[in-house]
């Protein structure tokens, strides 16, 4: 057990040290609260539970469970059309299958934490909306509300026991069916390796660039 630990602490900090490099070379807006809370410096408060924690204990607001973590992408996305840029973590249990999503967002000066299911935000987009899905009779386009006591998913699409809604407005199957096909074709929200891949041309860039 102490072995696993340990090689989940030196992969969770060089993960870390990549993904902030990311902040550092691109212009992405308002991402130094998230840089803090990614390098250990600040700590960030889940919102369900209104603890204050360091990354390091990121799993306590997850899960309770004795399982592997594995954070396996992230992006910066506005989520609420603040303005302000929300970040996103996708982990995973098991290599290569998502459980859900950790999104980190700053308010007040302070860094929440909300912690979604794969299936309550599934198909992020460039928009910030995404499907959700409560079961096969109740799914449809969404976008979350963030709040300092937690979430809640603003449905703006969806079908609920049969009944159909567009902008939240009585509809028929096929006007439903359109949106859908119109929200699949939307751009797709731009996620990078939280490990690897673009990071690591992040990194590379960062420590040869020439002192200024």
């Amino acid at each position: 057990m102490k072995k696993l630990l340990t090689c989940f602490s030196v992969v969770l900090i060089m993960s870390i040290l990549l993904v902030t490099v990311f902040f550092l070379k691109s212009e992405q807006k308002n991402a130094s609260p998230y840089v803090d809370v990614l390098q250990g410096n600040r700590q960030f408060c889940d919102a369900t539970s209104g603890r204050y924690l360091y990354f390091s204990e990121l799993k306590e607001v997850i899960t309770p469970d004795d399982l592997p973590l594995n954070v396996q992408k992230f992006c910066l996305i506005d989520l609420t059309q603040s303005g302000r840029n929300d970040l996103v973590l996708q982990f995973s249990f098991a290599e290569n299958q998502t459980a859900g999503f950790v999104v980190l967002h700053c308010q007040d000066d302070i860094v929440y934490s909300y912690t979604l299911s794969h299936r309550s935000m599934s198909e992020l987009k460039g928009d910030g909306t995404f499907i959700f899905s409560g079961g096969a009779s109740n799914w449809g386009i969404g976008k979350l509300i963030l709040s300092k006591d937690g979430f809640s998913v603003d449905e703006i699409s969806y079908c609920s026991d049969s009944s159909y809604f567009v902008d939240k407005v009585s509809a028929t199957r096929e006007e439903f069916e359109n949106e859908i096909v119109l929200q699949n074709a939307k751009e797709s929200a731009e996620w990078l390796n939280f490990t690897n891949g673009p990071v690591k041309i992040y990194a590379q860039n960062y420590l040869q660039a020439p002192a200024e």
